[in-house]
């Protein structure tokens, strides 16, 4: 249900992320184990998936997402940080459904479609450009929501509407779960270094949204009876 098919499959750019060091990867995945392990065991709602006011780290998750006070290998259920609760901040959620070097704003949108909300959406025409096929010119310098914009026409137009503004509301964490303010471009060309402004703000269902914060809010306050739905489907599977 998380994809940890995709988790594993993810391999982290050192370029981009050089503080990055693969020996935590296990222990990103076994945060979603412990989170759901706490829903299963204390009988807790499934809504604490959209949001909760928990997190279950240890000591070496703790030190990746900067919350103090714990210790040991063991995973402990410690109040959630500001940024944190729910697993769409998980690392290993948000890892699965990045390429390596940048979150994807597609990927994660079509993970919160499928996978939150039970409405998968349809795979795409074969002869379909992907994003990167793009002028790189364009990728330097436009924000992936305004290179979504420019891919989302013709026969793109019907499935990116209903995805593309789940995953650009997600674009202040980046391929390794951190949050941020700015978008690290490495150009082919001499080398470059460019950093783009976090362009985050959407509107999905006639509701302005800007940021996880705002989507996770959303999602509880009117998509709940969605979740509860396509969750059980998935859970009944």
């Amino acid at each position: 249900w998380v994809g940890f098919k995709q988790f594993d499959q993810i391999a982290i750019d050192p370029n981009y992320y050089p503080q990055w060091r693969p020996s935590i990867k296990p222990h990103l995945k076994q945060e979603c184990v412990a989170f759901f392990s706490q829903l299963l065991h204390n009988d807790l709602s499934c809504l604490n998936i959209l949001d909760s006011d928990f997190v279950t780290v240890n000591q070496r998750l703790g030190e990746h997402y900067g919350v103090e006070g714990v210790g040991g290998l063991n995973f402990s259920r410690v109040r959630a940080p500001e940024g944190r609760g729910g697993v769409l901040t998980q690392a290993a959620v948000l890892l699965a459904y990045s390429n390596g070097q940048d979150a994807h704003a597609v990927n994660r949108g079509v993970w919160v479609r499928s996978r939150l909300l039970g409405d998968p959406v349809r795979e795409p025409p074969p002869d379909v450009p992907a994003l990167a096929d793009q002028d790189e010119a364009e990728v330097d310098a436009l924000s992936i929501k305004q290179r979504l914009e420019k891919h989302r026409v013709g026969t793109c137009y019907d499935c990116h509407k209903d995805v593309d503004p789940w995953g650009v509301a997600m674009e202040g964490y980046d391929a390794i779960g951190l949050k941020r303010n700015e978008i690290l471009k490495l150009s082919t060309q001499n080398r470059g270094r460019k950093r783009l402004p976090v362009v985050q703000n959407v509107e999905i269902d006639g509701h302005k949204i800007d940021g996880l914060a705002e989507l996770k809010k959303y999602l509880r306050e009117h998509r709940q009876d969605d979740f509860a739905y396509g969750f059980t489907r998935h859970m009944l599977s």
